[in-house]
């Protein structure tokens, strides 16, 4: 596991701002709007509907993160295991691109039992290992559902990064072109 995030680590630290450049002050939506109330209640089931829909700002079991948290422990070489769950292919340098873990039908699908091989693989087991989730924006779901599929696999420092590649983008931090993981 320490092998795989630092590799990630190390990759992202190559492409993000200097280490002086600071954040431009987002205003009180957040970037992208990834603070956005959009009165959707907090749901503890695999999202069925459209995955491009207002989501809530929670997920059960995890903490909500914004950009400027995520950029903050990745300056600081937190280690993290950043699984992107969007279906397009930029992404924050490092991230573990998971085709389809934000789909599926429910706890006990074919995908709870992939990810959950694929987490213990990438976790070496370790369920306090911290995993970000994210997908495009604060309008998609397939992050959310990932987030909570974690959850449900026991994993115990779960969060959920809501504004996802386009808040990120929009702090004018990079994204390249990652590779989809056969899982």
């Amino acid at each position: 596991m320490l092998r795989s995030l630092c590799l990630a680590l190390c990759v992202l630290l190559s492409v993000t701002r200097p280490a002086s450049a600071q954040l431009s002050d987002p205003g009180a939506a957040g970037f992208a709007n990834e603070v956005g109330d959009f009165g959707v209640p907090p749901q503890e089931i695999v999202h069925q509907g459209p995955p491009h829909a207002p989501t809530p700002l929670v997920v059960p079991g995890a903490t909500t993160m914004m950009t400027a948290r995520l950029y903050s422990a990745l300056q600081a070489r937190q280690p993290m295991l950043l699984l992107y769950a969007n279906e397009g292919a930029d992404a924050i340098a490092g991230s573990h691109w998971l085709f389809g873990a934000g789909r599926g039908n429910g706890f006990s699908d074919a995908i709870q039992e992939r990810l959950r091989r694929k987490l213990e693989a990438l976790t070496q087991g370790n369920k306090n290992a911290m995993i970000v989730t994210y997908c495009l924006d604060s309008h998609c779901w397939l992050s959310y559902n990932a987030a909570l599929r974690a959850v449900k696999l026991g994993y115990r420092n779960v969060h959920w990064y809501r504004g996802g590649r386009d808040a990120w983008h929009a702090a004018g931090l990079p994204l390249v072109p990652v590779a989809q993981e056969a899982w």
